[in-house]
């Protein structure tokens, strides 16, 4: 059985996870040319940006967990950045090859 604060950090993970999936689908969204070359293109930066910093906090309380190490949980917030670092790339791209102006 898990410890309260193993608990709370496992939910603090997950939120964060959880969080900068959701951000990775803001920018994977604007996908029509209209989006990419307008004011679309702002609001979405802002969007993900903002919901990012929010999974930056849940993970920063996660580890203010008084809990061991845990390398697996790790390995998953390693790889929501990765998603979320893909997104922002393929978002950038996307936004250049439609002819529109990186926020």
């Amino acid at each position: 059985m898990k410890t309260y604060s193993e608990q709370r950090r496992a939910i603090l993970f997950k939120a964060s996870r959880d969080l900068r999936a959701v951000a990775a689908s803001v920018l994977d969204d604007v996908t029509e040319e209209a989006e990419l070359t307008g004011h679309t293109t702002v609001w979405a930066k802002a969007v993900a940006a903002e919901t990012a910093r929010l999974a930056n906090e849940m993970e920063e309380k996660g580890y203010e967990q008084a809990t061991p190490y845990d390398a697996r949980a790790d390995a998953h917030l390693r790889r929501s950045k990765e998603a979320y670092s893909e997104a922002i790339t393929a978002f950038m791209s996307r936004v250049l090859e439609a002819g529109g102006t990186l926020p």
